[in-house]
């Protein structure tokens, strides 16, 4: 996070004050429209970030902090944690667009993860957007123009490539050129703005451009196609498909234009002799590509034996996911005080963290994260809907010896409160929920990293390679089919929420000599297989599984942050012990917890596969394949 002491921040003063793009402050330094670390101090103070991912403090007072476009990092009150102890006052936190991060802090905040009721910009149209040879560089007339070289149009950056020329001489040509029929929307037209492709007799070129994401009604002109020239247009999906290219000429054209590939449209054009110029529109195509356009080749080809000239206007086109965002995905922490969250739109993740609080998670697939009773939840409805509370860790950090019980209403299956019970019997507290679709404790994750080498019989393969039906080495039973195999994807976001689910880092030979063979991750749960006296003299067990997160006792075993990991598992018909990196683990095994840890469809998926497993006797006749130790058991192994 960044630092608001440091050189660079927008300071507020001890007053009310107004911080918006354009303030300066007595330093001289500004709000941007890029990236902002802004520190508003003391006082009453109204911040707005505007575009850019902007870190956005609002220090002492009752402060209205507006994060505006892209990723921001809001904290209502001064730098440091959000404790409660820093700094008092009830502010207003709205995240605006992006996947923000807000943090309450002290006081009695109320945190929108995207914007105020009412305040919402109506969804934008996909707007135009343009790539100009005139700032290829600073050009003029007759300069070069090579490849390759990426221009940023505002939402979509289009690299222009040169293909394998010879006889070849590619310049910037600023001749009057003819933009008819180009719908330009509200991007400015330049006519002196052109590519000029001079190919030697019986020679030709090919030019390339390249959106960095799909993009739709792709226009341009190619003017100035006579003597022996043609040209060819084609067009690409992100697949690498040909798709539609239509070329137009002039009811007076002095072109051929010709289907010569087969796919949709007319993509060819070949010159009917004489003389031109780059503003004749008898020797002029408009080129329109409806798309979606991954990539643009342009073929320049001289047909005779003298040397042949073509130009190419400046390109116009819609990216069509150009709009106002509607979905972000936001972690929004109350902090202290009795907070109002609103999460709206997108996966949001959400936590109270302490004081009455209403959390309210709005559309989508959110997650509220409870740290203690008092609060009410309202998971919402709308959008892509399945709404989950995690107790992860509740029962240690509130009612250590007591346990956490939830009870839903009977009348209502999304409805129920969850009741806190201290170790003497007590009740202690309360959370009502609503519209909630799925409850958990710590979903246990047993499941490999992307990478992690699987020995089968055609050789170690890469986890995430196999399928069902692929078969495995493994330690008791040989040769054993997959029937199953999922993923699990956990964002930063998650990861921050549930810090107990972050990836093992095993280092090479952490588990002896050359086990693993390299370094690998799994996910906290997953249990790798140890061969040892000493559990053999305190377990009489000479082989046992530990789970990764209680091995981190050991030389080369920790747990990690990342910014985000993808949990691969795969299932046999028994739980086996197989050969991973060159350390033995364990397969997926079915149980209560590890089939919560699994999404949705998949764990939908592996009902149908196996529908005993819709009952406890089912998962019951899945036993394990070693001895686990626990905890306090594993510490004993080293």
């Amino acid at each position: 996070m960044a630092d608001p002491t440091g050189p660079g921040v927008v300071d507020g003063t001890e007053n009310d004050d107004i911080l918006d793009v354009g303030t300066t402050d007595s330093d001289g330094d500004s709000i941007t429209v890029g990236g902002d670390v802004v520190s508003a101090g003391d006082g009453d103070d109204s911040v707005r970030g505007g575009e850019g991912d902007d870190t956005l403090f609002g220090g002492m007072g009752s402060d209205t902090v507006r994060g505006g476009a892209d990723d921001d990092i809001i904290l209502g009150d001064e730098f440091g944690p959000y404790d409660g102890t820093d700094s008092p006052g009830d502010d207003l936190l709205v995240g605006e667009g992006g996947n923000d991060t807000i943090f309450g802090g002290d006081g009695n905040d109320t945190i929108y993860g995207d914007y105020e009721p009412g305040t919402r910009p109506a969804p934008a149209g996909p707007s135009r957007e343009s790539f100009n040879w005139d700032e290829v560089g600073t050009p003029s007339d007759e300069d070069p123009l090579g490849g390759p070289y990426t221009q940023d149009t505002g939402s979509v950056e289009v690299t222009f490539t040169t293909g394998t020329n010879h006889g070849v001489e590619t310049t910037f040509e600023d001749d009057p050129q003819i933009l008819t029929g180009i719908d330009s929307g509200t991007e400015p037209t330049n006519p002196n703005s052109a590519l000029a492709s001079e190919v030697e007799e019986r020679e030709g070129a090919s030019y390339m451009l390249s959106f960095s994401e799909p993009v739709e009604d792709v226009q341009f002109r190619i003017n100035d196609i006579d003597n022996d020239s043609a040209v060819k247009v084609y067009a690409y999906d992100a697949e690498g498909n040909r798709i539609e290219v239509n070329l137009t000429g002039s009811d007076t054209t002095n072109l051929n234009i010709l289907d010569i590939d087969g796919a949709p449209g007319k993509e060819a054009a070949v010159s009917g002799g004489g003389d031109g110029a780059s503003d004749d529109a008898d020797n002029s195509v408009l080129v329109d590509i409806p798309g979606p356009v991954h990539s643009i080749e342009i073929v320049h080809l001289n047909l005779g034996t003298e040397p042949s000239e073509i130009t190419m206007s400046d390109v116009y086109f819609t990216n069509p996911a150009n709009v106002v965002a509607e979905d972000a995905d936001d972690l929004l922490i109350g902090g202290a005080g009795d907070d109002v969250i609103y999460g709206q739109e997108g996966n949001d993740t959400i936590a109270g963290v302490s004081g009455q609080d209403d959390m309210y998670g709005g559309d989508d697939r959110d997650v509220f994260a409870l740290f203690g009773p008092g609060s009410t939840i309202h998971g919402g409805e709308g959008g892509d809907d399945f709404d989950s509370i995690s107790l992860a860790g509740l029962v240690d950090r509130y009612v250590p010896g007591g346990e956490v019980r939830v009870e839903f209403d009977p009348l209502d299956s999304e409805a129920g409160t969850i009741t806190y019970i201290d170790d003497e019997g007590n009740v202690v507290g309360v959370t009502e929920f609503f519209e909630i679709e799925n409850i958990f404790q710590t979903p246990v994750i047993l499941c490999f990293t992307p990478g992690t080498r699987i020995l089968t019989p055609m050789g170690e393969i890469p986890v995430e390679q196999l399928q069902p039906g692929d078969k495995v080495v493994t330690r008791d039973n040989g040769l054993q089919e997959i029937r199953w195999a999922g993923k699990k994807h956990l964002s930063g976001q998650e990861l921050m929420a549930r810090p107990q689910l972050r990836p093992v880092l095993i280092k090479q030979g952490a588990l002896g000599p050359n086990q693993p063979e390299r370094d690998m991750m799994v996910s906290p749960n997953h249990r790798m297989l140890l061969v040892s006296q000493q559990a053999e003299l305190l377990f009489d067990e000479r082989e046992v599984l530990i789970a990764a997160k209680h091995l981190t006792h050991l030389d080369g075993v920790q747990q990690v942050d990342t910014v985000g990991v993808d949990y691969v598992h795969f299932m046999c018909d028994n739980h086996e012990v197989v050969l991973a990196d060159g350390a033995w683990s364990e397969s997926f095994q079915p149980g209560e917890y590890s089939i919560n840890g699994i999404d949705k469809d998949q764990r939908a998926e592996l009902y149908d596969l196996f529908p005993e497993l819709r009952q406890p006797e089912g998962l019951e006749a899945y036993p394990a394949a070693r001895l686990t130790l626990k905890r306090h058991e594993a510490q004993l192994i080293g």
